[in-house]
């Protein structure tokens, strides 16, 4: 990987940003990369996705609302067994073997976090929370057990015209999906408004998650102004887990919902989230090694009855 990074020169590969006061000004990147920009306003959710490249600069719109926080991923920091894919609401609806949908069915045992993000949709006007739990309840039917982050605001301006994508490439809905041996995830419900509450749970799931110290982790925190948690809910989380940097989604306006669907049913309220990627040669004995490779082996010949999926042909 070392040669790799140094002709990249550590070029950004992907992009996941919230809020848009004092953009990041995105440009000499080596190749193409990937950008979500999810800001929230008082009346709308605002979800941008675009590539760029070395010849295409990114400036987003600057937008008065949260300031813009979020995580850049380098190109060549994943393993083959570490993954991360973008898709929509309506790519989950289809059956389109073309559509990284179809492929992650085959490794659904691979996939550690889904993250739902929605705004009403474009052409129905189904409104965000609903589809949103829909969408939650088809990822849970086809892919596993891992908690599944919905995150949606309800478009309440009037006078507005809808149907048609906009020229700035924004969605209606934006479905990250984590995969991978190497990568762990674990999500927390935090509706406690009581200070050394949250703190004591913060500190059970530090206590009950995946070993932090053989993983670089991040953290995501959905939540909505006048949530049921501590105005200063961030920097406790930070005193808990002062290594993990956090980024933060708030939902400015209504109707919205946070929360994680669990197999056993929904629970609402503000969400954090850690996400880690194994480090490169830890956790793993030799004997663990050749196990991967073997179930990778394995998830590899399940789909070759109808054809080789590779996910790094579908990923953005």
């Amino acid at each position: 990987h070392k040669s790799n990074f140094m002709e990249r020169y550590w070029s950004p590969y992907q992009v996941i940003l919230f809020g848009s006061e004092n953009p990041l000004n995105i440009s000499r990147v080596a190749n193409f990369c990937y950008v979500l920009v999810v800001t929230s306003q008082e009346n709308h959710l605002k979800i941008f996705s675009k590539s760029t490249d070395e010849n295409v600069p990114f400036i987003p719109d600057e937008i008065k609302g949260s300031p813009m926080n979020g995580v850049i991923i380098p190109w060549n920091c994943f393993t083959l067994d570490m993954g991360l894919s973008y898709l929509t609401i309506k790519d989950i609806d289809e059956e389109n073997k073309d559509n990284i949908w179809y492929a992650l069915k085959y490794i659904r045992y691979r996939v550690k976090l889904a993250i739902v993000i929605s705004s009403d949709d474009e052409i129905t006007q189904e409104k965000a929370e609903n589809r949103a739990l829909k969408a939650a309840e088809t990822i849970r039917k086809y892919l596993g057990f891992m908690p599944i982050c919905v995150v949606a605001q309800s478009d309440i301006r009037m006078n507005v015209e809808r149907g048609k994508k906009g020229k700035n490439l924004y969605e209606d809905s934006s479905v990250l999906i984590y995969y991978g041996n190497d990568v762990n995830a674990s999500a927390l419900v935090a509706y406690s408004e009581d200070e050394e509450t949250l703190k004591n749970r913060f500190k059970i799931w530090k206590d009950n998650s995946f070993c932090l110290d053989d993983h670089q982790v991040i953290a995501f925190h959905f939540t909505m102004v006048n949530g049921s948690e501590p105005k200063n809910s961030e920097e406790i989380f930070s005193d808990v887990f002062p290594d993990i940097p956090i980024s933060t989604l708030r939902l400015l306006g209504g109707p919205s919902t946070v929360g994680v669907n669990y197999p056993f049913g929904f629970d609402a309220g503000p969400v954090y989230v850690i996400i880690g990627w194994r480090k490169f040669g830890c956790g793993l004995s030799e004997e663990e090694i050749d196990v991967n490779y073997f179930y990778c082996d394995l998830s590899s010949s399940e789909s070759s009855s109808e054809t080789d999926y590779n996910l790094s042909d579908y990923d953005s």
